[in-house]
């Protein structure tokens, strides 16, 4: 999937460390996906961002150096599928509280990170790269999902689930899918009254029937029995869980199913 060239360009990093060029890279993000106005225009997810700031932060010239052997030195661990597909990703330091302190992408390939520490995180790095990759190919992951039995949701949800639904940007454009024609995962504010980025559950609606419940429906957590709550978010957080730790997911019903859509290389190295 992704570059079919045989002579792919290789996966490189470009850490941002003038905070002025991090700020423009983050307007020109924003002119694309609409995430902060997206947040600033719904009640709740504005509520839950009110003490975040959500600029680039600065980074020291020693620090910079740092992390940029950082990125080098984990370049040849990022699976071969990756390093063929993506050509330059950009690193940009957030401020500590942007986002819950979460790291995240924003068009059309920068991955930011409100603790510059999580870059030298295999698994966090490889994760936010499938974010990327999955911006990249969309049509690609249509395909993937729908044969792990996920699809597009382009009808309604509840009024009571939707104005309390957490927006993630690595999911903005495409928040809701629906799996095997049963469950719509929706994240969703813990404290809707005091809404915050980092307490959220997920529900999971059925939209036939008409009701929703607050645990991983059997049918789900079959194909995935030992993934984290927060991977149930949306097929595209979940397929980044499982591809950052094949090993911890091998056993899995769903991996089988993921691997023989995304390719072995997928999981590789070298």
């Amino acid at each position: 999937m992704g570059n079919s060239d045989s002579h792919p360009t290789p996966l490189y990093f470009t850490l941002i460390s003038n905070k002025r060029a991090a700020d423009v890279l983050l307007r020109e993000a924003e002119q694309k996906d609409m995430y902060l106005e997206e947040c600033h225009d719904d009640r709740s997810n504005a509520l839950a961002r009110k003490q975040m700031t959500y600029t680039a932060n600065s980074i020291s010239p020693q620090e910079a150096e740092q992390y940029r052997a950082i990125l080098h030195n984990i370049l040849p661990q990022i699976p071969a599928r990756l390093r063929m597909d993506l050509q330059e990703i950009q690193i940009i330091s957030l401020m500590p509280t942007a986002d819950g302190g979460m790291p995240h992408t924003r068009p059309p390939n920068v991955i930011c990170f409100p603790n510059l520490s999580q870059v030298s995180s295999l698994s966090t790095m490889i994760h936010e790269l499938w974010h990327v990759h999955q911006r990249m190919y969309p049509a690609l992951w249509i395909t993937v999902f729908e044969k792990m039995g996920w699809k597009p949701w382009s009808g309604t949800i509840p009024s009571s689930i939707e104005r309390n639904r957490r927006f993630n940007p690595d999911t903005l454009d495409h928040p809701l899918w629906i799996y095997q024609n049963q469950w719509i995962p929706v994240p969703v504010f813990q404290d809707m009254s005091r809404p915050s980025v980092d307490q959220v559950d997920i529900w999971f609606y059925q939209p036939y029937e008409q009701y929703h419940v607050k645990s991983i429906p059997p049918e789900l957590k079959a194909a995935f029995p030992t993934a984290p709550l927060s991977a149930y978010e949306h097929p595209r957080e979940l397929t980044a869980y499982v591809l950052a730790e094949p090993d911890r997911y091998k056993s899995s019903p769903g991996f089988h199913i993921l691997l023989d859509a995304v390719g072995q290389l997928s999981i590789q190295s070298d």
